[in-house]
């Protein structure tokens, strides 16, 4: 057995999980976002993405890793899944776990009309006042880094 699986093993503890197999719940350390860290050739790694490396294969690229049992903890790789960001926002919103704009400033009607400001060529220094944020925040949401599921 391999040293990283062999770590992964002897720091997890079998919980009971929605689904019918249980969470392999991580007893390390964990990130200040909840989810298990360890550090491998002196980097910091998220352990449900290690977890899915030695017991599934390579993550492809630009690949977010994702829980079917929504435990941050858990590295049981049969509940993890690769998928894009929106697959992950996707399935948080579908499991009632929250909306994709639960924090934003920024109401449907505002990022729409920002959009068409932006289209008619103002500029963010001009539109920023007007919806009481930076203009870092007009850029982004003009290219989509922001509030892209509007």
């Amino acid at each position: 057995m391999s040293d990283l699986r062999r770590r992964l093993i002897d720091r997890m503890e079998l919980v009971p999980g929605p689904l019918n197999t249980p969470c392999w719940q991580w007893q390390g350390c964990c990130g200040s976002h909840g989810y298990g860290m360890m550090s491998v050739g002196g980097k910091r790694f998220c352990v449900h993405r290690l977890s899915y490396q030695v017991f599934v294969g390579p993550i492809p690229v630009g690949m977010f890793i994702c829980h079917t049992c929504d435990d941050r903890k858990c590295i049981n790789w049969e509940h993890l899944f690769d998928g894009t960001g929106k697959d992950n926002s996707d399935d948080m919103v579908a499991k009632g776990r929250g909306r994709l704009d639960n924090n934003a400033k920024l109401s449907s009607e505002q990022v729409i009309e920002i959009r068409k400001l932006c289209d008619r060529g103002l500029s963010h220094y001009y539109i920023a006042p007007l919806f009481d944020v930076s203009q870092a925040t007009i850029s982004r949401v003009n290219t989509r880094t922001s509030y892209w599921w509007i």
